[in-house]
């Protein structure tokens, strides 16, 4: 089985896990709340499984969320230590 996903999708969900709300996440990312929700909805049909629980008002990891959060931080720390190594970057 191969699972497919983006960087983008991964930070939308990060700054969903991290913010709680669709809306502030597209305020920080610039995009439409339609346009995040798409993400998520598609990081969670590649990854087959629920990522966060969309509670009235606020989101909130699921447990399989919260363990992609962790990776996801880690992801986030190697593409900045890339960009730093990356020609016009540093």
């Amino acid at each position: 089985m191969r699972v497919r996903f983006s960087l983008a999708q991964l930070e939308a969900f990060y700054w969903l896990a991290e913010l709680g709300t669709f809306k502030a996440v597209s305020e920080r990312l610039n995009l439409s709340q339609p346009a995040i929700t798409t993400r998520i909805k598609e990081l969670e049909r590649g990854l087959g499984t629920t990522l966060v629980d969309r509670q009235i008002g606020r989101s909130v990891p699921t447990s399989s969320g919260r363990a992609l959060l962790e990776e996801t931080r880690c992801i986030f720390q190697h593409v900045e230590r890339i960009t730093r190594i990356t020609p016009g970057h540093g």
